[in-house]
């Protein structure tokens, strides 16, 4: 975490370098977002060094969709959440 931490710290002082100076405010904005894409690229790459993972894993599947869809419902029903999880973990708890 720490070594992301500085990735991030040296990306966005790089990037307010380079573009607020020419951008102002969006710049900035850019700036953030740049960093922020970095951030997520680092964390994923670790990520899936240390468990492994493979590329589908990360990926939408049909029970992801399905619980989304049932979580929503569930919501608009006025149902529990917990309920949903008990569910999807094959009603334990």
């Amino acid at each position: 975490n720490t070594i992301g931490s500085v990735i991030g710290l040296v990306t966005i002082a790089l990037a307010c370098y380079a573009l607020i100076p020419r951008y102002e405010l969006p710049g900035a904005a850019m700036a953030a977002s740049i960093t922020y894409g970095v951030s997520l690229l680092y964390h994923l790459a670790v990520f899936q060094f240390r468990e492994r993972a493979t590329l589908s894993q990360y990926l939408f599947n049909r029970e992801d969709v399905q619980f989304v869809r049932h979580f929503f419902l569930s919501l608009h029903r006025g149902n529990h959440l917990k309920n949903l999880l008990n569910k999807r973990n094959g009603g334990s708890n």
